[in-house]
Order: C-alpha cells, then structure tokens, then sequence
C-alpha cells in the first residue's frame, strides 16, 4: 500500500499509525477495506505488516547481506536462503549486485535494496513511504509491475 498526495497532508504520518509506529493523537479511520484495517490493527495481523521508510536504512555490508538479515534466523537450508534472497533481488532487479557492498550504490538502488530486503519477509501488507522517490522510470515500471502480480 502507498498513498499519493501533496506535501505535508500527512502521508506518512497515516503510514505510521498504520504500521504501529505512531498512536493517533485525533481522528478516526474509516477504511472502504474493513479487513486490512482490522489486520492492521491486530497483534497478530500486525508481524505481517512492514513499513518501508522513504529513506532506506541498509546496515554497512554487501547487498545480500542486508536483505538476507530478516531471514537469517529462518529454519531453511542456506542454498534455499540464497534462492530467496536473489528472486527478491531479481524482483527490484539487482540480483546482479548481490555481492557488491551497499556503499557503491546509487540512493534508487538502495532503495530497491531496501524493498528486496521487505520483499524477502513476504509480507501480507507493505506500507511504503514515498516508494517512487528515487527511483528512475524502469524501477518505477517495475514497483507497479510487482504490485500488479503480488
């Protein structure tokens, strides 16, 4: 889920109360889709839901690195780990740079790293801050593409 609008009309504040970052201080949510909204804001609904920052956070290593970090604990042979890893890279198509270290990296292939590393959880419900920032048109064309397919 993104939400498209001007600045300051409080996209990514609604993106935080929805992903449990924030509690309202007023207002209420009436949502068109009652069962997102109750998944949202239930607590077990709620470990299927990630926010995806405008600013992606990547930890100082390669790009396989950071996206294999959500499912490094996973009970999964480490060739099937790696499987998983490079489709949600090929998804954002970067399954090329999988071995490069993130400091190399342009800020729209961070992000794309960013979303890989969300993609890989396979999330019920993505919530995505200002997804298309920095991103050029074929990343772009490939955002909508997943969402189309996911």
């Amino acid at each position: 889920m993104y939400l498209k609008g001007d600045n300051g009309v409080g996209k990514t504040t609604l993106l935080k109360i929805l992903a449990g970052l924030l509690k309202p201080t007023s207002g209420v949510i009436e949502p068109r889709c009652q069962s997102i909204v109750s998944r949202l804001f239930s607590g077990s609904g709620r470990k299927d839901v990630i926010y995806l920052h405008q600013s992606p956070y990547l930890f100082d290593g390669t790009v396989y690195q950071n996206v294999v970090y959500g499912i490094k604990h996973k009970r999964i042979d480490i060739h099937d780990k790696r499987a998983e890893v490079i489709s949600a890279l090929r998804l954002v198509g970067l399954e090329t740079l999988a071995d490069e270290h993130v400091s190399v990296l342009s800020g729209g292939e961070k992000q794309r790293v960013a979303m890989a590393r969300a993609w890989v959880l396979k999330p019920s419900i993505l919530l995505m801050d200002e997804p298309s920032a920095s991103l050029d048109q074929e990343s772009i064309e490939r955002l909508v593409l997943w969402r189309k397919i996911c």
